[in-house]
């Protein structure tokens, strides 16, 4: 299990932002599970690893890009969805 399932980051152009989400071994051990990070824009920590039953870890997601966007890790075994939005504000100074 993953929660929460979406995480909202935000920041200004080019300035890292991280998050985290916990992933929680539930009916049982994961002997191995691992998430797919489908962009250069987005780093994760831990992307591995095993969880007892009953277990949760902490995953960080760092986000860094000049543009807003959005992307899905896919978390396996299950294929479990963490979508991660990154907001980029502009701001303007007088």
């Amino acid at each position: 299990m993953a929660s929460p399932v979406r995480l909202a980051l935000t920041s200004t152009p080019g300035k890292a932002v991280s998050g985290t989400f916990i992933l929680t071994a539930r009916d049982g051990p994961v002997g191995n599970f691992t998430i797919a990070v489908p962009t250069g824009k987005l780093t994760v920590f831990p992307r591995s690893g095993s969880l007892g039953p009953g277990d949760s870890i902490a995953i960080t997601v760092r986000a860094t890009s000049k543009v807003s966007f959005s992307a899905q890790l896919i978390i396996n075994p299950g294929g479990l969805v963490v979508t991660v939005t990154l907001t980029i504000k502009i701001v303007v100074k007088a």
